[in-house]
């Protein structure tokens, strides 16, 4: 069967290194929601990935959808351009700590294939959205009111939480987050532990 290419806005979540110069992806896509995929040749400096695939920026991508012996894998197969580039969540670090940790939850918790939840909300946009907040953010206080507040929208939105009560605690919010993580994940997010220190 001859692969479909879509073509979508995307941000990577995470990825992982291997074989020859290979790797795996976790996409979150304007079109597609979350999208697990390969890019073979990905480590390399290459035309076909214009800017590295790297994190905290936005891109056009191509994805390819192959289907064989009934499962279906994706392969980004280029990076068309690079829209958008968050450069103040790396050069503070206070944002990229809390910019990665809004990253990997979303990694853990999305289902493949979804696009938005129970309230119609778009994951891509609530995540792009949160981001920028960050990247333009000056204070630790409404950096962790980002994290706060999409956190618990996705909980909301993947159907694991109900409505929580308002809080402007710094410790409840973190303890909070600390017993959604623990009591819905089988793990808590790796960044978890550097946002909680961060933000005692």
């Amino acid at each position: 069967m001859n692969p479909q290419t879509f073509s979508t806005e995307a941000i990577l979540l995470t990825k992982k290194n291997f074989g020859d110069g290979n790797i795996n992806l976790c996409l979150l896509t304007s079109d597609m929601g979350v999208v697990r995929s390969s890019a073979f040749g990905g480590q390399r400096l290459s035309k076909r990935f214009k800017g590295g695939i790297e994190y905290f920026q936005v891109f056009d991508a191509e994805i390819q959808e192959n289907t064989s012996q009934g499962k279906t894998f994706f392969n980004l197969s280029c990076i068309k351009s690079v829209k958008h580039r968050f450069d103040g969540i790396t050069n503070m670090v206070e944002r990229y700590i809390t910019a990665s940790y809004i990253q990997e939850l979303a990694s853990m918790l999305l289902n493949p294939m979804e696009k938005s939840g129970n309230s119609k909300n778009s994951y891509y946009e609530a995540v792009v959205g949160c981001l920028e907040r960050i990247n333009n953010a000056e204070d630790k206080s409404s950096m962790l009111d980002e994290v706060y507040d999409l956190s618990v929208l996705l909980y909301k939105d993947t159907g694991f939480i109900p409505q929580v009560e308002c809080t402007y605690s710094a410790d409840t919010k973190l303890c909070r987050l600390e017993h959604f993580n623990s009591n819905i994940l089988e793990k808590a997010p790796k960044s978890f532990a550097l946002l909680s220190e961060l933000y005692s």
